[in-house]
């Protein structure tokens, strides 16, 4: 399971679609969100919700989330864990984060949110 370091892994990551080992769909992040394992058991249910309310899948991956709240409550060196449940590594989360899915194919900066190359 190696995560994504840059935008064409990404691409090779998100065309596995649902036999990717990283979640790739609204229900896979629901199951990971239902066990709140890892990462997901040291957030407030608020800042779940925040993230399951904005999160959007496209093209077998991660399209966009905010993450306002879990960023407050992680930190700026832990949020990338959350990233990692996506595939995401912490090199091309550099790329993606604080960054928002402005228009279709569009990412344009904006603190606390992630957008990937599949907006």
């Amino acid at each position: 399971m190696q995560l994504a370091r840059s935008v064409e892994e990404w691409d090779a990551l998100c065309s596995r679609g649902q036999d990717s080992p990283f979640v790739h769909d609204k229900s896979a992040w629901d199951a990971c969100v239902s066990k709140r394992d890892g990462v997901l058991g040291e957030l407030s249910d608020e800042a779940i919700e925040e993230i399951s309310k904005t999160i959007e899948f496209s093209q077998g991956g991660l399209a966009h989330f905010t993450y306002e709240k879990a960023g407050r409550e992680l930190g700026k060196t832990q949020i990338d864990r959350i990233f990692e449940l996506f595939g995401i590594g912490r090199t091309l989360a550099t790329s993606y984060k604080d960054h928002y899915c402005k228009k279709k194919g569009t990412c344009s900066s904006k603190l606390f949110r992630i957008c990937t190359s599949n907006c």
